[in-house]
């Protein structure tokens, strides 16, 4: 025999269908939470961390290129003859 389902008794066998499942997550003991914290590290705070070591190095790698350009760029200036005073400028002296 066919079973008439009317709305009410589809919502009420709904709700007490989601209070077990409610009652059943909050009875969890703490080691899920432990292990999905644990999960959570390594799927995403693990590649985070690893991306910014790269970062930092990246960062060394480049600042310390640049501070050996710039330390080679000052030796050579030194080997150049000076240019003191402006160039492309007439200089009027007044009395």
């Amino acid at each position: 025999m066919d079973r008439v389902v009317r709305i009410q008794t589809f919502t009420t066998e709904q709700r007490q269908r989601a209070v077990r499942g409610y009652r059943w997550l909050a009875a969890q003991p703490s080691w899920v939470v432990r292990l999905a914290l644990v999960i959570f590290v390594l799927v995403i705070g693990l590649p985070l961390l690893l991306l910014a070591v790269v970062a930092v190095i990246a960062a060394i790698i480049v600042f310390t290129g640049l501070a050996l350009i710039n330390a080679a760029l000052a030796k050579l200036r030194r080997l150049l003859p000076k240019r003191d005073g402006r160039s492309n400028v007439r200089v009027i002296r007044r009395q």
